[in-house]
């Protein structure tokens, strides 16, 4: 599915952001919505969203360990400047490269949506944390 960005019922209008790395062998892209790994011994790496987990937010950005954003799509050989919204990270990126997404955590951000399967059967499939 593909989140669209609609706007806010915040009266402020901005977003809540939070940085967090992306878990091992993800293929990223902005907008996709993600949850948290904080079970089994997980430390809170992004994780893609799907049913029946709850939602941590949708990612805004995708970026370094220092916040800067990346040139590449993390495919290896990739020339500078493919980066195009989507990077798939590194099978040790946990612990080496921490790419990281800043994900809009905010519940008063809105989102459309057109839907890849039936809506209604499972309402309880994407709730937010």
């Amino acid at each position: 599915m593909a989140f669209t960005l609609q706007g806010s019922l915040s009266p402020f209008g901005g977003p809540l952001l939070r940085s967090q790395i992306v878990a091992n062998s993800i293929a990223l892209v902005e907008m996709d919505s993600v949850t948290v790994d904080v079970g089994g011994g997980g430390a809170g790496f992004l994780l893609l969203g799907v049913p029946g987990r709850l939602v941590f937010g949708h990612v805004k950005a995708i970026v370094t360990d220092n916040g800067v954003g990346l040139l590449t799509t993390g495919v290896a050989g990739a020339a500078i400047g493919t980066y195009a919204g989507a990077y798939t990270v590194a099978s040790d990126n946990q612990t080496v490269a921490l790419v990281r997404g800043q994900v809009d955590i905010s519940k008063e951000t809105l989102y459309s949506v057109d839907p890849d399967a039936a809506i209604g059967i499972n309402n309880a499939a994407y709730q937010y944390v």
